[in-house]
């Protein structure tokens, strides 16, 4: 049988937010638009989605690696490596989105600002 703890309605309610809450900051930069290149408001939507694709993307791995753990592995006390979970992700997330803004890799890539692509000049 699946074993039942009462933490994990909770729990995967929790992973279900947070990978929400990053993806709100990826609908908000859809928001701004098509702004011109180099711009701060260009590195602001640059930044915001990466940022938030990123931490949905991890958030989204915790949350399969702790069904796996619960209903494979059988171990109900995953709820202990919450802390583990934020004390990765966060920063992760903030530092792989620093990294392109340190190498000028921010600006437009077609209909939004990201990274950009590299495309060589034809003679």
């Amino acid at each position: 049988p699946i074993p039942c703890v009462p933490w994990q309605s909770q729990t995967s309610g929790q992973y279900q937010r947070r990978v929400h809450g990053a993806d709100f900051f990826t609908a908000i930069s859809t928001f701004l638009g098509s702004p011109e290149d180099k711009s701060s408001q260009c590195y602001a939507q640059a930044w915001l989605l990466t940022w938030g694709t990123i931490a949905a993307s991890l958030w989204t791995g915790v949350a399969a690696f702790t069904i796996h753990m619960v209903y494979l592995r059988r171990l109900a006390t995953v709820h202990q490596y919450r802390k583990y979970y934020h004390a990765i992700i966060w920063p992760l997330s903030i530092l792989y989105s620093i990294l392109p803004a340190t190498t000028n890799s921010y600006g437009q890539s077609g209909a939004w600002c990201w990274i950009m692509g590299n495309h060589p000049t034809r003679a």
